[in-house]
C-alpha cells in the first residue's frame, strides 16, 4: 500500500513547473505594463483621423526644447454638469496626447480650486476663474462653479494663460485652442508685418443702443493667435517715410486717398523685394436700419495725385475693377432679415432666412469645366458644342487646390473685380489662387441696396423681385469668371522709373547756394557760364539722381523675394463683421475671416506649421447624432439633454453588448463543431473497433 502523504520527484517538479510558469507570467505582465505606461500604441480608425493630433502640433510639440507644464485647473469630474463631461474627458486624452508626442518634455498637473483655498487664490492671481452655469439634475436647478482653466509655462519664465476654455466634443476644436499657445511660447522672435489700413465711413445705427463709430480693422490686429505670433507695426503712409529694412510683410487694409508719395513708399518696399498685401474695395457698404445698405465710393488717389493707384497695380500685372462683382453660382452666405414675433404675450426678434444675396459667397473648389456643358445650354434646352468646348478651356476651378492650400476660402461680401492682366510684365508670373463662378457679373451698385424692403410681411416678395431682376442681369452677360485673389512674383518694375519722385510731406528742400555778384567776376566771363558749359546750371541739382531729398536712390526693378497678393475685398475683415455685431439681424457675420488672414500670414512666412490645424475644422463631420437637428431646434433644453442621455445610454449598451453576444455564438458555434467532430471521431473508432474483434 502505498504513502499518499509522500511526493514523488516527478510530482515536486511539476509543482516547481507551475511555480516557474506563475513567476515568468508576472514577469511578462508586469514588464508589459512598465512598457506600456512608457509606449503606447493607438489606432485612430476615424475617416478623418479626428482623435488624432494633426501634423501641425506634432511639429510644434517637436520644436518644444524646455520643459513645457501645462497646469489644468479643474473640477472633479463627477461634478460636471452631465451635458459637460464628454467635452472634459476629450479635452483630458487631447492633453494626453500633448504629453505623449512632446517626448518627455512635455506635462500636465491637474488641480482642483474648490478642494484648496490656497489653491483657488493662485488661480485667481493667475486669471483664471470659474464660470457659474445652472445645471438641471432630475427636477433640480442649481447653480454651479465650473473651472476649466490652462497655465502654459515654458522654461519657468515664459507662460500663456486660458482663463476659461470651453466644453467640447469635438477633439480639434481643442487642439486649435492650444496648440497656437504653444507655438507661440516656442516662437523666440515675432515676425515683424507692418500695416497701413483706413477706417470706413461711420456706420448707421442699426439699434438704439449701437453708437456710430468709424469701422477700422482694430479687432482683427487684436485677435490674441495673431498677435502673440506677429508684430504688426501701423504705418501712415502719409507720412512718407521708407519703410525699415526689418519689415518683409506690407498690408494694405482698404487702401484709400493715396498720395503720390505714399505710392512711391510702397512701389519701393516692393522693389527692394517685401513681400505686399492688398485688401482692395472699391465701395464701403454700410448697414442701416432693417436691410437698407448705403454705398459710397472708396477715392483711391488723393485729388492731388498724378498716378493712380490702380494704374501702378496694373504696371505689376494686378488689374483691379472699379465695380462690385455679383456672384450667382458660387457658394451663397446666410442672408436673412429681421422681423418681430408675438410670442406668450413677449414680442421677440428673430431672422427670417431668405435664399441668395449675390453679393455675398464664398468661393468653391467646384472645378468650373466639368460644368460646361450646363453654362452652354440653350433656353430651348439643347446645348451649344463650341461653347462646351470654349468654357472647358477657358474656365477653372472657383479654388485651386494646390496653389491655394491652406488658404481657407473667406466669404466675400460686395468684393470688387480683380483680374490678372492679359500680358504680364516681362519677368513677372502670376496665378489665380481664388476665382468666382463663371455666373458673374460686375455691376454698379445704387447708392442704396434695398433687397427686402422695409415691410416685414412684404420681405420674401419685395426679395424675389429683387433676386429676378438680378438673375436676368446675369443671364443677359456672356458666362465668364473674375478672379478673387491673385498672387504675382518676380521682377517688377517700379511704378516711378522715369518719374519725378514725390517729396515726403514737410520735406525740407536743401537751399541753393547765393547768385555770384555779377561785379565780382573777372572781365571777361559771362554770369551763369564756366568753362565750355551751355546754359543755365540749378544750383545743388544732379541730374543722375531721381530720387527726392533725403531718400535712397530710386530701385527701379524688384529684387529677388518681391511678390504682390491682392485680394478683391477688405469688407470681411472689417471690425463689425469680425465682431458679428450683424448676427441678430440677418448678417453679415464674417466667420472665417480671421482664419483666412491668419492662414495667409502663414502662408507668406512659409510658415505652415499651423496649415493642417486650421483646415481640420472644415472636414466632414462624421459623429453620430443623437438628435437630429430639426427635433433639436423645438426642443426644450431638459428635454433635449434626457433624449441624449437616453440614446446614448442604448447605443453604449449595443456597443457592448453586441461584441459580447456575437462571442457567444461564435463560442458556441466553435463548441458544436468540436462535439460534432468528437462525435464522429467516436463513431469512427467504434466501427473500427467492431470490425476487428
Amino acid at each position: 500500500m502505498s504513502d499518499v502523504g509522500s511526493s514523488t520527484p516527478r510530482d515536486r517538479g511539476r509543482v516547481l513547473g507551475i511555480g516557474v510558469h506563475f513567476v515568468l507570467l508576472f514577469a511578462v505582465g508586469a514588464m508589459s505594463v512598465f512598457l506600456a505606461s512608457r509606449y503606447r500604441v493607438r489606432f485612430d480608425l476615424t475617416a478623418d483621423d479626428l482623435y488624432t493630433l494633426t501634423p501641425s502640433t506634432q511639429r510644434v510639440l517637436e520644436r518644444v526644447e524646455q520643459r513645457l507644464r501645462i497646469e489644468a485647473y479643474f473640477s472633479p469630474d463627477d461634478e460636471l454638469a452631465t451635458v459637460n463631461r464628454e467635452g472634459r474627458r476629450t479635452l483630458r486624452n487631447v492633453l494626453d496626447e500633448f504629453v505623449q508626442q512632446g517626448r518627455g518634455r512635455v506635462v500636465v498637473q491637474y488641480f482642483d480650486p474648490q478642494s484648496d483655498t490656497e489653491l483657488r487664490k493662485k488661480a485667481e492671481r493667475l486669471g483664471i476663474k470659474p464660470q457659474r452655469v445652472q445645471d438641471l439634475e432630475g427636477t433640480t436647478l442649481s447653480n454651479k462653479e465650473v473651472w476649466q482653466g490652462l497655465r502654459f509655462l515654458l522654461g519657468g519664465d515664459r507662460q500663456k494663460v486660458v482663463p476659461m476654455l470651453g466644453f467640447t466634443d469635438q477633439p480639434w476644436k481643442y487642439e486649435a485652442a492650444l496648440t497656437p499657445l504653444v507655438k507661440a511660447l516656442t516662437v523666440a522672435e515675432r515676425p515683424k508685418i507692418g500695416v497701413a489700413a483706413w477706417p470706413g465711413t461711420p456706420a448707421e445705427s442699426v439699434g438704439p443702443a449701437r453708437q456710430e463709430q468709424p469701422r477700422g480693422f482694430g479687432r482683427l490686429l487684436g485677435i490674441p493667435e495673431l498677435t502673440d505670433r506677429y508684430d504688426f507695426v501701423d504705418f501712415d503712409l502719409g507720412v512718407g517715410d521708407l519703410l525699415p529694412e526689418d519689415i518683409g510683410v506690407l498690408v494694405l487694409l482698404r487702401p484709400r486717398d493715396l498720395a503720390d508719395r505714399a505710392k512711391y513708399v510702397v512701389d519701393q518696399f516692393l522693389m527692394r523685394g517685401g513681400q505686399l498685401v492688398v485688401f482692395a474695395d472699391t465701395d464701403d457698404v454700410s448697414l442701416g436700419q432693417g436691410r437698407t445698405l448705403q454705398t459710397q465710393r472708396v477715392p483711391w488717389d488723393a485729388p492731388d495725385s498724378t498716378l493712380g493707384f490702380v494704374d501702378q497695380l496694373a504696371g505689376y500685372g494686378a488689374v483691379v475693377r472699379d465695380r462690385m462683382l455679383v456672384d450667382w453660382l458660387s457658394t451663397p452666405v446666410p442672408f436673412g432679415a429681421p422681423v418681430s414675433m408675438q410670442v406668450g404675450g413677449q414680442v421677440m426678434q428673430t431672422v427670417q432666412p431668405l435664399q441668395l444675396y449675390p453679393y455675398w459667397f464664398m468661393p468653391t473648389a467646384t472645378d468650373w469645366a466639368e460644368r460646361a456643358e450646363g453654362l452652354a445650354r440653350r433656353d430651348d434646352g439643347s446645348v451649344d458644342e463650341s461653347l462646351v468646348a470654349s468654357y472647358r478651356q477657358r474656365f477653372r476651378p472657383g479654388v485651386e487646390p494646390e496653389l491655394a492650400k491652406g488658404l481657407t476660402p473667406p466669404a466675400f461680401f460686395w468684393p470688387c473685380g480683380l483680374d490678372l492682366a492679359e500680358v504680364l510684365p516681362e519677368g513677372v508670373t502670376g496665378d489665380v489662387l481664388m476665382r468666382s463662378s463663371p455666373r458673374t457679373v460686375l455691376q454698379t451698385p445704387p447708392r442704396t441696396l434695398d433687397p427686402v424692403g422695409r415691410d416685414p410681411r412684404r420681405y420674401q416678395a419685395t426679395y424675389n423681385r429683387f433676386a429676378t431682376d438680378l438673375a436676368q442681369l446675369i443671364q443677359s452677360e456672356p458666362p465668364q469668371q473674375h478672379a478673387l485673389l491673385v498672387e504675382l512674383r518676380g521682377r517688377f518694375r517700379s511704378a516711378f522709373a522715369g518719374r519725378a519722385v514725390p517729396a515726403a510731406p514737410g520735406a525740407v528742400v536743401p537751399p541753393s547756394e547765393p547768385s555770384p555778384d555779377p561785379l565780382a567776376e573777372p572781365v571777361g566771363t559771362e554770369p551763369g557760364r564756366s568753362g565750355d558749359e551751355v546754359g543755365p546750371v540749378v544750383p545743388g541739382a544732379d541730374p543722375s539722381r531721381s530720387d527726392g531729398p533725403g531718400d535712397l536712390p530710386l530701385i527701379d526693378e524688384a529684387r529677388e523675394g518681391a511678390r504682390l497678393v491682392v485680394v478683391a475685398d477688405a469688407t470681411f475683415l472689417r471690425d463689425d463683421l469680425v465682431g458679428g455685431e450683424y448676427q441678430q439681424v440677418g448678417g453679415p457675420v464674417s466667420a472665417v475671416g480671421p482664419m483666412f488672414f491668419a492662414n495667409l500670414l502663414d502662408w507668406l512666412a512659409a510658415d505652415r506649421d499651423l496649415f493642417e490645424l486650421r483646415m481640420r475644422g472644415f472636414g466632414v463631420d462624421r459623429r453620430l447624432q443623437m438628435v437630429d437637428e430639426e427635433d433639436r431646434a423645438g426642443m426644450p433644453p431638459e428635454r433635449l439633454q434626457q433624449e441624449v442621455d437616453r440614446r446614448t445610454a442604448r447605443v453604449r449598451y449595443w456597443a457592448v453588448a453586441l461584441p459580447v453576444k456575437l462571442l457567444l455564438l461564435l463560442g458556441a458555434g466553435v463548441l458544436f463543431a468540436r462535439h460534432a467532430q468528437k462525435r464522429r471521431f467516436l463513431a469512427a473508432v467504434q466501427s473500427r473497433g467492431s470490425a476487428n474483434p
